[in-house]
């Protein structure tokens, strides 16, 4: 058996090998589907199925969890209040504990000063050191499912621009992939496999 063959050999298990990590991590990957409506008034949330939720002031304040309303804006919204009503937040946020692509949510305006879900509310998303990958404006959108374009997202904000009005999302859904790094028994079980391969395919050269 010639190197070259002997490399092609050892290069094909390799790659065998990734593939074969790429798909576990791949399966590591889940569609998650939540509604709030199915909670009740002024519920308490901070974390469901790998995201976890949270309210700031612009300027990195947090404010505290955000809590559903479902008495007079309808059932079971999460709204930017710690109390489920005034007063509110400027940020509404979704932070996933790995890169998620595929989002979307069912937003709602409920301000008086915003007719028709007008105003300067806004959504930003963002990956894992903060940069911006992608914003739109929400004014005009009240009642309607907003969808995001980019992947890699670990972070989306909801922003109403100032604190007198409530926002709320009623649904959240995405698609949390797991990280690209290979978990560390992954990344040993691949050494190992392509060092056992790379033995194996030497004792058979040596035997020829």
């Amino acid at each position: 058996m010639n190197k070259s063959f002997l490399h092609r050999r050892v290069a094909a298990v390799a790659c065998a090998a990734i593939a074969s990590i790429a798909a576990i991590e791949k399966s590591d990957a889940a569609v998650v589907f939540i509604d709030f409506t199915v909670y009740p008034h002024q519920t308490q949330i901070s974390y469901i199925s790998g995201i976890s939720f949270s309210l700031w002031d612009n300027g990195d304040i947090y404010v505290g969890i955000p809590r559903t309303e479902s008495d007079e804006w309808g059932p079971g919204y999460l709204s930017n209040s710690t109390t489920g009503d005034y007063p509110t937040a400027n940020i509404l946020r979704f932070d996933f504990d790995s890169p998620a692509s595929d989002i979307s949510f069912l937003y709602d305006n409920y301000g008086s000063g915003s007719p028709g879900g007008g105003g300067d509310s806004f959504y930003q998303a963002l990956d894992s050191s903060g940069t911006v990958l992608e914003t739109g404006s929400l004014n005009g959108l009240s009642g309607s499912l907003v969808s995001l374009t980019s992947s890699n997202v670990k972070s989306v904000l909801i922003n109403n621009t100032e604190n007198n009005w409530q926002i709320a999302v009623q649904t959240l859904s995405a698609d949390i992939g797991a990280s690209a790094i290979p978990e560390p028994g992954s990344a040993f079980s691949l050494l190992a496999l392509l060092t056992g391969s790379t033995c194996f395919v030497r004792f058979r050269q040596r035997l020829r």
